[in-house]
């Protein structure tokens, strides 16, 4: 345990775009296996990439998708309506929906003037958090989404077919200004996940679980990070020459 106000620079690997940290964006459901809701970091860069690129990230944030999608196709409104239905109700009932009021040709027209494909509308719309599109399956498709991409996130062409739409849903790493009063350093799982209730601001926990043995950083508060930067594309070793400089590790 350490009393010592602290501020540190770490790095928080996504595929989401904000400019500053949000407690409600936490996913609770997948945190409670973990060490509980928190804003997380790590000091080490190839970690936050790996976050970045992690199959909870396999997926377009909604309000997001729905933001970028309305800005990109505002004169297009019946593919507003189709890609806002396809994540809602589902692919064929969202046609279906549309159909009552358009004729296909006016919506395949609306998708040659906005230089897309319909059929592209669909297929980003099954990739949003919470998507109901199956393709007139059960309503599986995040599921499936899940499981396709659970060891590097978003498929490339995913990410680029969502640009077209407006949404940037491509990995990143931001670079936060982080600080504590109260720190909990601990291996123990139970008491980092109950530090916060016990006040503590921040958790430094190495226990079990971990990505190759590096801590991982929690604070409680919005206020404790301050966004400095966003680093992306996410850099590929695979196209980096052969006496190209390792990335810096860890990142303090």
């Amino acid at each position: 345990m350490s009393d010592q106000p602290t501020t540190r620079i770490l790095l928080h690997g996504t595929n989401r775009t904000f400019g500053r940290f949000d407690l409600a964006k936490c996913r609770t459901v997948l945190n409670d296996d973990y060490q509980g809701d928190g804003l997380c970091f790590t000091d080490d860069l190839d970690i936050a990439w790996s976050y970045a690129h992690a199959a909870r990230n396999a997926n377009i944030d909604r309000a997001q998708a729905y933001a970028g999608v309305e800005r990109t196709l505002a004169a297009h409104p019946a593919l507003v309506a189709l890609f806002r239905d396809i994540v809602e109700i589902g692919y064929g009932p969202a046609w279906d929906r549309l159909l009552e009021t358009h004729d296909i040709r006016d919506v395949l027209a609306q998708a040659e003037a906005a230089g897309i494909d319909a059929d592209l509308v669909g297929d980003v719309a099954a990739w949003v958090e919470g998507s109901r599109s199956a393709r007139g399956a059960d309503g599986m498709q995040e599921v499936m989404n899940f499981l396709h991409a659970r060891a590097d996130g978003l498929p490339d062409w995913v990410v680029r077919d969502a640009a077209r739409l407006g949404i940037d849903c491509e990995p990143r790493v931001v670079v936060a200004e982080v600080s504590w009063t109260r720190l909990l350093d601990t291996d123990d799982r139970e008491a980092a996940r109950t530090a916060f209730a016990r006040g503590y601001d921040a958790v430094r926990y190495t226990g079990g679980g971990t990505v190759r043995g590096r801590p991982e950083y929690m604070v409680c508060d919005p206020s404790q990070a301050a966004v400095l930067d966003v680093v992306r594309p996410a850099p590929d070793p695979d196209d980096a020459p052969d006496d190209a400089p390792d990335a810096p590790r860890p990142f303090r």
